[in-house]
């Protein structure tokens, strides 16, 4: 049993770097995560990773995860990232 089971959370900044690897420490921990950023396919950006990369790298079996392309600095975008989380998940918790 995981620490997360249960859980729905969103994780952002998850296309690289700390943000990827919190997103698949939670999901390891049984949460259904919902992963955020700008980048939503590898070589949309100059830098690497993305969204897709993340949730590819999802650990097995029990992790899951869906992604959502959103720039957090816009509150429109932040209000359709918690929209996300609740249609893929129902909730958000």
């Amino acid at each position: 049993m995981g620490k997360l089971d249960g859980k729905v959370v969103n994780v952002t900044g998850a296309s690289q770097g700390i943000g990827t690897k919190i997103a698949r420490v939670f999901a390891g921990e049984g949460g259904k995560v919902v992963v955020a950023a700008r980048t939503l396919h590898e070589g949309a950006q100059p830098f690497a990773g993305s969204l897709e990369k993340t949730v590819e790298g999802i650990p097995a079996p029990g992790g899951e995860a869906t992604a959502v392309a959103v720039n957090v600095s816009e509150p429109a975008e932040c209000e359709h990232l918690v929209q996300a989380a609740r249609a893929a998940y129902d909730r958000l918790q």
